[in-house]
């Protein structure tokens, strides 16, 4: 198998770029950053395609999607194979459900179906993973590794890949099973250890059913002990109860006498304290409204004057309203007609303002005026260099589509003779030359060994068939080869052609750039894509600068007229308005603030009227203020009061006249339940208080809570002993049974481990038959590139390979991984790896390989010798190497020291 070319119109950073393959050794020698790496993908994802992973991390798909985001994301390959030549085109997009895949036949051109979109699979009967591994050779992941896929193509058994599989899954079945039995674990153990735990705790309890019995009879001795004693204990409290009820009785009478004595003493002095304070008399409840009254006015009063006062302006501002209206309040329609004549100004004032050129538009007058003075084209010769533009454009678009088409025509006559060369004869013929080369032999065997007349004519027959198909063939090989001698003459014709008529449109294009050039010289114009946006920039200018200069002859002639008028208006308003504007410190001649004086006069209008009004009302209120408080004033010094406020003051007066008629009423009442009484009741007699029995009882109380809470711990605990006793007499009958199914289990699982032993000895002895060939292949790869009997590093012979591919060695009699070795070593171990599993997989046809600097970390040495056997391997197979520096490169006379 070889690949003949590439074209790849976006992978990566690379974009629109072609590669044609030769037979043997494709060395590139590129710097860093060039897209070596990507280069070498893009080989792998034509015939394998782009995976795609929904993880957040970078895949590989969204890796080399194109850097600028644009155009197509994939390319095409062309290969030959089965002495055939196809053409592989793929494009990708997000998902592997939006890439595209067709296939060509490299002689017809047409869409071919002798390989689906798995081609890399069918054509090397390996997944992606497998030919990652085995012929392309990546520059920071050399490590191989063994894949299901790679067990049924080494041993040349794609049909048997089925049993590898069955193999691993029925051994991890049966470590599963047997994981079920022996599992070690605390939350979740396995079966056997299980029964095991369960039968270590039968025979526990069995032990300990003796002591238990033992103790469940002592705690039925003192529960019928703890039952005597709180038996005893209720009925003193019963006889306590009694007594308790009595006595309260009695106390509760006295009690209630000397709480209702203690209060009329109580109550007496307050009374001798409130006749001190009604020393002029209690007032009645009349008077006490219309003080509240009094009170809730003056605070409404007071609260209006405060507002009032708030509204009025400083001292200032009244003076400066007063001098302002000395002579009366201005009447709304003067006010109205001032305003009509400072409208009519400010109109006027505008109309002026716009009759004249803004300051921008003088300075674009200006620029143009100069822009123009060399040279004022009309519009008749801007209007026919804008023709000679677009007619340029058009021969620029005519020129590119012929370079296009130039192009393509040599590279179709290119290819078609490339084909003719690569074509071969074609398998018909040489089927013919073999049958002829049959018939052939068989006339001279007729003719010796079948001696007479009819061995002379079945020499006869076959000498002249193989003759006949002999001139077939001659006559179909020169017919073949006439007729693509003619279509190469033709596609060379037609490329000449479509070049002669290329040079004469650039001729003609020359010649209208000189024109358009031409126009262009005599004005200073910004770099633009095309002469027309140039020329439009002109034309803009010129439309710009007609305008500009017929705007400015206009505003001339309106300004005069527009001053006259202004003037007399002005006058006759500022003389009116004199007076008030320099009230307000106003020139009105030289600012011309007529409207601002006349809203300010209007504003002050309004703040003089509410003024007025303002003092009016504060005249009032103070008026009232003083009358009410002065009447308030004279009823609370009546009283020695302790409030601040009146209003405190006056609901201190209303709760003692209150509290006085209450207390009054209260004491009367008392002093005749007191001496109803005294007369049916003893007062002093001495007996045990209802306090000290209720102690007695409280001391009997926690006696029986004790009792009971031990009464209740002993009750729990004889539960708890017959508990443990009935589980501890079904636990000791459960034992028989799981002894039984502890050897049920120990069966099944010694029945497993034999499965697992014997189905793992026969996959090794399944896979280790082809595993020879390769560690052969390992051993002697490492031969040619290794130091043998170096001090530092081991014979090739030392190196082996296990069934997984992990490369291991033997070292002074003990075996170690290949990770001991320097990165160096290692990388060397993992090419060699890869070389010999790809002898082993690709027997029948040798595919290519692809290198992507897989020697950066060899010193001189080996890299040498690495080269040596790449050149060795070019012999035989086609090989694709990449690299970035000139030291791992071979010259054209087969040494190191490649020159770009």
């Amino acid at each position: 198998m070889r690949l003949v070319s590439c074209e790849i119109a976006g992978f990566g950073r690379i974009k629109n770029l072609n590669i044609d393959f030769t037979k043997g050794l494709n060395a590139f020698l590129e710097e860093n950053g060039w897209g070596k790496t990507t280069f070498s993908v893009f080989l792998k994802a034509m015939f394998f395609g782009m995976e795609y992973s929904r993880k957040r991390a970078l895949s590989e798909r969204e890796h080399y999607r194109p850097w600028d985001g644009n155009g197509v994301y994939g390319g095409s390959l062309t290969f030959s194979v089965d002495g055939r030549r196809y053409r592989i085109e793929r494009t990708f997009g997000r998902k592997d459900t939006d890439d595209t895949f067709a296939l060509y036949d490299g002689r017809t051109g047409l869409p071919s179906e002798d390989y689906s979109p798995a081609i890399g699979q069918e054509l090397f009967q390996v997944d992606r993973d497998s030919f990652e591994k085995s012929i392309f050779i990546p520059q920071n992941s050399l490590a191989t590794g063994m894949t299901d896929s790679l067990n049924a193509k080494m041993g040349d058994m794609v049909s048997a890949q089925d049993d590898i599989n069955n193999f691993d899954a029925a051994i991890r079945r049966l470590e599963e099973a047997k994981r079920v039995y022996t599992k070690n674990s605390r939350l979740d153990p396995g079966r056997l250890i299980a029964v095991r735990q369960e039968i270590r705790s039968c025979r526990e309890a069995s032990e300990q059913i003796p002591a238990v019995t033992d103790a469940l009879e002592q705690q039925q001795k003192v529960l019928e002990e703890k039952r005597s004693q709180l038996s005893a204990l209720r009925k003193d409290k019963e006889v306590l109860l009694a007594q308790i009820a009595e006595q309260s009785k009695r106390e509760q009478e006295l009690g209630v006498y000397r709480e209702k004595k203690e209060t009329f003493e109580k109550l007496n002095q307050e009374f001798i304290k409130m006749e001190l304070f009604f020393g002029h008399g209690v007032p009645d409840r009349k008077l006490l409204d219309q003080m509240d009254e009094l009170e809730r006015r003056l605070e409404v009063d007071g609260t209006h004057l405060a507002v009032v006062l708030g509204r009025l302006p400083s001292q200032e501002r009244i003076e400066r309203l007063k001098r302002l209206f000395a002579d009366g309040i201005i009447a709304e329609e003067q006010i109205g007609l001032w305003n009509e004549k400072a409208q009519r100004l400010h109109t006027i004032r505008l109309r002026g303002e716009h009759a004249k050129l803004s300051e921008g538009e003088k300075e674009q007058l200006a620029e143009l005026t100069a822009y123009f003075a060399k040279r004022n084209p009309s519009t008749a010769q801007l209007q026919q260099a804008m023709l000679d533009a677009a007619e340029l454009a058009q021969l620029d678009g005519q020129v590119e589509a012929l370079d296009e088409q130039c192009r393509n025509a040599k590279a179709k006559a290119a290819m078609q003779r490339e084909q003719g060369r690569d074509s071969g004869e074609p398998r018909g013929t040489l089927y013919g030359m073999l049958v002829a080369a049959v018939l052939l032999a068989g006339a001279a065997v007729f003719g010796i060994f079948l001696r007479g007349t009819l061995g002379n004519i079945f020499a006869a027959v076959c000498l002249g068939a193989a003759i006949v198909i002999i001139g077939l063939i001659a006559v179909g090989i020169r017919r073949r080869r006439k007729a693509e001698a003619e279509l190469t003459g033709t596609l060379d014709a037609a490329a000449r052609q479509v070049s002669e008529l290329l040079e004469s449109k650039r001729l003609e294009r020359d010649r209208q750039k000189e024109v358009c050039k031409a126009f262009l010289s005599g004005f200073l114009v910004s770099p633009a894509d095309t002469y027309a946006q140039m020329i439009g920039e002109i034309q803009r200018k010129k439309e710009s600068y007609e305008h500009l200069s017929a705007q400015e002859t206009k505003v001339l002639a309106d300004a005069s007229e527009i001053m006259e008028e202004l003037s007399a208006l002005q006058i006759e308003l500022y003389t009116e308005l004199t007076l008030y504007a320099e009230q307000y410190g106003m020139d009105l001649y030289e600012d011309h603030r007529e409207e601002e004086l006349l809203d300010l006069l209007k504003e002050d209008k309004k703040d003089y009227l509410l003024l007025c009004e303002n003092e009016q009302e504060r005249d009032r209120l103070q008026k009232s203020i003083q009358e009410s408080r002065e009447r308030l004033e004279g009823f609370l010094n009546q009283f020695s009061t302790k409030g601040e406020s009146e209003k405190e003051k006056l609901l201190e007066i209303r709760k003692k006249t209150d509290h006085h008629l209450t207390t009054q009423s209260t004491m009367q009442t008392l002093k005749t339940q007191l001496e109803e009484f005294e007369e049916h009741h003893q007062i002093d007699d001495e007996t045990k208080s209802v306090i000290v029995l209720q102690q007695e009882e409280a001391r009997t109380d926690e006696e029986i809570g004790k009792l009971n809470q031990q009464l209740m711990k002993a009750q729990e605990l004889e539960n708890e002993l017959s508990d443990q006793l009935v589980q501890l007499e079904e636990t000791e009958d459960r034992l028989d049974a799981l002894m039984e199914r502890e050897q049920d289990y120990k069966r099944k699982l010694e029945q497993l481990e034999k499965t697992i032993f014997y189905l793992t000895r026969a996959k090794e002895q399944f896979l280790a038959r082809y595993m020879g060939p390769l560690r052969d292949g390992l051993r002697y790869y490492l031969s040619l590139i290794g130091e043998e009997g170096s001090a530092v590093a081991p014979d090739a012979a030392d190196f082996t390979l296990d069934m997984d591919l992990a490369v291991r060695l033997t070292y002074k009699g003990s075996r170690k991984e290949v990770d001991y070795l320097s990165s160096g070593y290692q990388d060397l171990v993992s090419v060699c790896a890869r070389l010999a599993l790809a002898d082993v997989l690709y027997r029948r046809e040798e595919p290519f390989l692809i290198l992507d600097d897989p020697f950066a970390n060899l010193d001189g040495a080996k890299v040498e010798r690495a080269m040596a056997l790449l050149e060795k391997l070019a012999k035989t197979r086609q090989i694709i190497y990449f690299t970035c520096h000139a030291s791992r490169m071979l010259d054209k006379a087969g040494g190191l020291g490649y020159t770009k």
